[in-house]
């Protein structure tokens, strides 16, 4: 795939593309039957997909679960699902510090 603007979101459990991006980044999303999920601005459906790999400077992680919406506009979230693989991960000053 391709580069996709982010913000990591601790707050976020599952990794969220925006219809738009998802496709950028290679993620095809499962079809079929969505899945309504709770969001910070409410209950929203997603499709559910999978990257077959997301990296962030050094740190790749493969086979990671997405959602996918509409409902997202043209926000994109890194979530916990990723954040949880890492060994460490802080907060220093105003700097995201991420060990693989």
């Amino acid at each position: 795939g391709g580069r996709v603007p982010s913000v990591l979101d601790s707050g976020t459990t599952t990794t969220s593309l925006s219809r738009g991006a998802a496709p950028r980044a290679g993620i095809e999303s499962g079809g079929g039957f969505g899945t309504m999920v709770q969001t910070a601005n409410g209950v929203v459906m997603v499709e559910r997909g999978r990257a077959d790999s997301i990296r962030i400077g050094p740190i790749e992680r493969s086979d990671v679960a997405v959602h996918v919406s509409d409902a997202f506009g043209d926000i994109n979230v890194i979530g916990m699902n990723f954040l949880s693989t890492l060994s460490r991960w802080s907060v220093e000053g105003r700097s995201l510090v991420m060990r693989s």
